[in-house]
């Protein structure tokens, strides 16, 4: 006999999400169609928010991880339970401002004093994916640049979520009637199954680092993190310390006084002095040259368009063993996802802050304020061999390069990860500090300032909803 149960009747009662039992699959009867493995449910081992949320989204079906607003649920549920025993423990480690009662600290927040929010908010460091968190993450990639100096390189690994083949396997082991050979059937399990994709590329990218830039590098550390586009495609940018580096900021740091001494005239010997600090950098040079490259093999000495090769099958689709034309397979991927082809608005054209000043004329000159410009300085100059350039009195490292619209990457990097890849040397300490802490740091959209929060915090709650509550 089938099991019949009630739709949950909607009622002006407030219901009690930490003891009503229930209130998840009344909240989503089609997910939990008889009632049967509520989070509050009597059981033999108790579970915590995290661990159940879990197991749902990697239940067998997939109906958990497939529900376009389940996910988000979870994520709601367990922050704010999170958030409430961060408080709790705030109260009891703060046991000199017990004896507060409500009206004092909406006192203090009248009449301007957001100390006591203040320190609320900076407790909250703890609750990931908020800006305190972030803050602390800032604080630790700072430490970690004081204690090993400037890191070696800088470098970006994207996802080729609707390619990897390895990807399209695990996605037809829980589709398995699905034709996942189609783009559009590829796209469409990718959005179905986040948690697949997304564990697929935590899974690639530390497997990766471990092997690429411990065993084949040699670093000796190294720092990441992952972000989300706004199509949901996750990318990784990280840093890393490599063990046979040279001292790249002191040597730029170097060069730069040298060639600024040599323009200004108060070098005896220009000529001399401008030798010299070839010579000393001439070390940055040949370190650059050997891990990083913007040179494309398919194009000759002076940029001219050669043979851009056109694969039958997307390279990201084939597997490591699929390969057997080493040199074929490289050119491809460069065709494919490593070159920076098309400018948009929608993408990286924006209005120019200010006048970029330059050295070197052509397609770098992206012109003065008001006229758009690609944010990633696409086309490049072409160069014939590496060197320092001065770029707003700052020392920047140009590579060789014979295409004004190629990434800079390495060989195996690309061809290990197999999807678009970016990697740079680092020069400069200052821009280098400026661009991690923009990395650890970022965090969602700016919320509230803090005694306006805390003002609305005390508010009565019908001015609040802006009516009766």
């Amino acid at each position: 006999m089938a099991t019949v149960v009630d739709w949950p009747a909607i009622t002006n009662q407030l219901i009690d999400e930490f003891n009503s039992e229930g209130y998840w699959s009344r909240a989503f009867p089609t997910l939990f169609p008889t009632g049967a493995g509520e989070y509050l449910a009597p059981r033999q081992r108790r579970l915590t928010l995290g661990q159940y949320s879990k197991h749902l989204i990697r239940y067998r079906d997939g109906r958990f991880a497939q529900h376009p607003r389940f996910r988000y649920f979870a994520l709601n549920t367990m922050m704010r339970w999170r958030a409430l025993e961060t408080g709790r423990v705030f109260v009891k480690q703060r046991i000199g401002e017990n004896h507060l009662s409500v009206e004092e600290p909406k006192e203090m927040v009248n009449r301007g004093d957001t100390s006591f929010a203040s320190r609320v908010m900076r407790f909250s460091s703890s609750l990931h994916g908020t800006r305190q968190y972030w803050c602390t993450q800032r604080l630790n990639l700072a430490a970690m640049q004081e204690a090993l100096g400037m890191p070696s390189i800088f470098f970006t690994l994207s996802a080729a979520d609707t390619q990897w083949p390895e990807l399209q396997d695990l996605m037809r082991h829980y589709r398995p009637n699905t034709n996942q050979d189609k783009p559009s059937e590829s796209i469409k399990a990718v959005i179905q199954n986040p948690h697949l994709t997304d564990w697929f590329f935590l899974h690639r990218a530390e497997k990766f680092m471990r092997y690429f830039l411990q065993n084949s590098l040699g670093a000796v550390d190294f720092w990441a993190r992952i972000e989300y586009q706004h199509r949901g495609s996750s990318h990784l940018h990280g840093v890393a310390w490599l063990a046979d580096a040279p001292h790249s900021d002191k040597i730029s740091s170097e060069w730069a006084c040298m060639h600024s001494a040599s323009e200004s005239g108060e070098a005896e010997a220009t000529s001399e002095q401008m030798r010299r600090a070839e010579d000393i950098a001439q070390e940055v040079y040949d370190f650059a040259d050997a891990l990083v490259t913007t040179w494309n093999p398919t194009l000759n000495e002076t940029g001219g368009e050669g043979h851009m090769p056109r694969a039958e099958m997307h390279p990201c689709h084939k597997r490591h063993g699929d390969v057997t034309d080493e040199e074929q397979d490289y050119a491809e991927l460069i065709a494919n996802v490593q070159r920076h082809t098309k400018c948009s608005t929608a993408y990286c054209l924006c209005r120019a802050k200010r006048k970029r000043t330059s050295a070197l004329a052509g397609d770098n000159d992206h012109g003065s304020e008001n006229e758009l410009q690609c944010r990633f300085k696409f086309p490049k100059v072409l160069s014939s061999r590496t060197h320092f350039e001065l770029q707003d009195k700052q020392p920047e490292l140009v590579t060789r390069r014979n295409d004004s619209r190629i990434n800079g990457h390495n060989r195996a990097q690309l061809t290990g990860w197999r999807a678009n890849v970016d990697m740079q040397v680092c020069v400069n300490a200052e821009m280098v500090s400026k661009y991690m802490t923009k990395y650890a740091s970022k965090s969602e959209g700016m919320s509230e300032p803090v005694g306006s929060l805390a003002r609305s915090s005390f508010s009565p709650l019908s001015v609040r909803s802006g009516g009766s509550a």
